[in-house]
């Protein structure tokens, strides 16, 4: 089968997501699509480069430009938004309507859930959508399911995931690779949990607790927003507790909660 895939967002997580598809979705041709065409043709002639072929191809294309974005679609069947989370409630219409099946690599639960409205919509316009695909939320969950398979019963899962520098630098010992927004979102927006059988929604950057990690020694983890993604409802009255934390090298929530304890985090441009 002949599949045109497209990328929408053209950082490092766009790159990478076009890498696994040319070198394992055999596809006909991948269109990497960013507002800076600049960007998509970098990322586009990496790609090209490390898998021996002219596979992608470039396009300028505004995510929040309903026409543009549409016209981006039309030849496209599998479509991975790589761009920042808040913008995905936007995309996915455009996507159902250009009958556009398509991933997201999510990061806020509650636009999941307005994502998720459209569902019905989808289904009759014969494509598929699935949010919150990336690592956390995303692979830590299909996990997390997996293990719960794999047991007669049980009571409570807690999730564990950081990206972490090999080469740690002072002083906040972090190396970001996905967008600003979607780290100051996890650092700042709610988490959702299940405690006690209930779904609560609690506060991030706290409750820091040290953990040993096999070469790498003693790290810490936090409570971060977006890790549990829609899991909560979906295991509530089947398990008593399902939670996530952010596994940090020692010192950083320490640091970064200081900007966000003193408002210095957040979409509001007028802040």
């Amino acid at each position: 089968m002949s599949v045109t895939y497209a990328i929408l967002g053209s950082g490092m997580q766009g790159t990478a997501a076009a890498y696994d598809l040319a070198r394992f979705a055999s596809p006909v041709r991948i269109l990497m699509g960013d507002i800076s065409l600049e960007k998509a043709q970098r990322s586009a002639a990496r790609v090209n480069k490390l898998v021996g072929r002219d596979i992608c191809e470039t396009q300028q294309v505004d995510c929040l430009d309903p026409v543009a974005l549409s016209a981006f679609l039309q030849p496209v069947d599998v479509l991975v938004s790589a761009v920042p989370y808040h913008f995905q409630p936007q995309i996915v219409p455009v996507a159902i309507a250009s009958k556009t099946s398509m991933v997201d690599m999510g990061n806020d639960t509650a636009d999941t859930f307005t994502a998720l409205e459209k569902d019905a919509e989808a289904k009759a316009n014969g494509i598929v959508f699935v949010p919150d695909t990336g690592l956390a939320p995303g692979l830590v969950n299909s996990l997390g399911n997996y293990f719960i398979e794999q047991l007669d019963k049980t009571d409570t899962v807690r999730l564990y995931c950081g990206g972490l520098p090999q080469h740690p630098k002072p002083p906040f010992n972090y190396m970001l690779v996905f967008s600003l927004e979607g780290l100051v979102g996890e650092y700042t927006d709610e988490t959702i949990v299940l405690r006690e059988g209930e779904v609560q929604a609690i506060d991030t950057m706290i409750e820091l607790e040290t953990i040993y990690v096999d070469g790498l020694g003693e790290m810490e983890a936090f409570t971060t927003s977006g890790g549990t993604s829609t899991s909560p409802y979906t295991l509530k009255g089947k398990l008593r507790n399902y939670e996530y934390k952010t596994v940090r090298y020692p010192g950083h929530c320490e640091k970064m909660k200081l900007f966000k304890d003193h408002g210095f985090w957040g979409l509001d441009p007028s802040r």
